[in-house]
């Protein structure tokens, strides 16, 4: 699947989304918002696989499943990478596959691992 950057800037103009090296359909995504104090900034790690794609935010939570759907499908929502899609989630699994702590010791290739585990189940 290939990323669309028009659906992607035109939800949020600021996003950059980065090739991660070495690893297919691995990305780094960076962007801004605005919030109740001025600008944040935020990242992602993202991969991507035929059908769907899984986001993890280390800032704010858990390993997201993105399904692509029909802008017309009513129980989809837009995201920045798909005009509409459904998600589900598992804050549970963060825990369990130590994401944060392979952050915080840079092991960028297990991250990825864990988020294209999740896009195999």
């Amino acid at each position: 699947m290939k990323i669309n950057e028009q659906i992607s800037k035109k939800i949020n103009p600021s996003i950059k989304i980065i090739p991660f090296p070495a690893i297919d359909n691995a990305y780094i995504v960076v962007f801004a918002v605005r919030s109740e104090r001025g600008l944040r900034s935020n990242m992602s790690f993202l991969f991507i696989a035929r059908n769907l794609a899984v986001e993890w935010e280390p800032e704010y939570g858990p390993i997201t499943l993105l399904y692509p759907t029909s802008i017309n499908d009513e129980e989809g929502k837009p995201h920045w990478l798909y005009e509409n899609c459904k998600t589900d989630w598992s804050q549970l699994a963060v825990e369990r596959s130590s994401l944060r702590e392979s952050f915080l010791m840079g092991d960028y290739e297990y991250i990825f691992n864990v988020l294209k585990d999740w896009s195999e189940r």
